[in-house]
């Protein structure tokens, strides 16, 4: 009995000595990704990867692509990266998919998101939006020291429910 557990333990010492030094699989090296990097194509060209909403999970940008997709969400805005004053006219140029059928609409912000555009709702892009990609312009005057271009639903009650914005560019 002694030599069966003197040989059941010196089994075990082998084992957990040989468990202990064996060598892990040589791991490839993780190929590190570049930081994206924004690079205006034309002046007044918004860095898409800066916008937000309370819902992340329905924005996304592509990083590839270029591509800000918005799918079931209440809203975005897009920082404009300096304070405008009241009377300041925004140019606005935006590119992109309708990929829904509720459109969108858009005026200007504060940093509290209080609308301070005219025209209050630019609805003329909202409701009746037809599917497929859209190109479109138009003006918002600012009536208040603005901060954020917003981006939301095309009625009261509405998401946004499928878009992908390839292009804002503001100039003001």
């Amino acid at each position: 009995m002694k030599k069966i557990t003197t040989l059941v333990l010196a089994a075990m010492t082998v084992l957990m000595v040989s468990c202990g030094t064996t060598k892990e699989a040589a791991k490839p090296a993780v190929e590190e990704k570049p930081a994206y990097v924004f690079t205006p194509t034309e002046e007044g060209d918004m860095d898409l990867s800066t916008a937000s909403s309370v819902d992340y999970r329905g924005l996304k940008f592509n990083e590839e692509t270029g591509i800000l997709s918005c799918k079931n969400i209440e809203f975005f805005q897009v920082p404009l990266g300096e304070y405008l004053d009241a009377g300041t006219v925004v140019k606005v140029h935006m590119t992109g998919k309708n990929n829904g059928k509720e459109g969108f609409r858009c005026w200007l912000t504060d940093d509290n998101q209080v609308t301070l555009a005219d025209p209050l709702y630019l609805d003329c892009i909202g409701e009746g939006l037809p599917a497929g990609d859209f190109d479109i312009s138009f003006e918002l005057h600012a009536s208040g020291t603005v901060a954020n271009f917003f981006v939301k639903g095309p009625k009261y009650g509405t998401m946004i429910d499928n878009i992908e914005i390839t292009k804002i560019v503001l100039n003001w």
